[in-house]
């Protein structure tokens, strides 16, 4: 019974080990195809501007993980969108029937 139960930990452990392996080569795979695909070259002597939209990317990545977590903005975010100033004054009567 214990002889099974260490095998079976031992083959879950090699099955994960083996598909977290797996994730890594894609994904290096996947990264050198998308580099050759896009031909970003991120040195400063390829005279092209992937080094700053790469950088800029960055720090909208990191402004966007330093906003606090604010759960249902990307609904009032549509909401503005779709009904402009109108949702934000929270006046019904303006939008006719839309609502009915």
């Amino acid at each position: 019974m214990k002889c099974q139960r260490i095998m079976n930990r031992t083959v879950r452990l090699l099955v994960v080990l083996s598909t977290y392996a797996t994730i890594l080569v894609a994904g290096h795979w996947v990264g050198i195809w998308l580099a050759s695909t896009v031909g970003g070259d991120l040195s400063t002597e390829a005279g092209t501007q992937a080094r700053q939209w790469a950088l800029a990317g960055l720090a909208v990545y990191a402004v966007m993980m330093a906003l606090p977590f604010m759960p249902g903005i990307e609904i009032s975010l549509a909401l503005l969108a779709a009904f402009g100033s109108q949702i934000a004054l929270n006046r019904p009567e303006s939008f006719g029937d839309r609502f009915v």
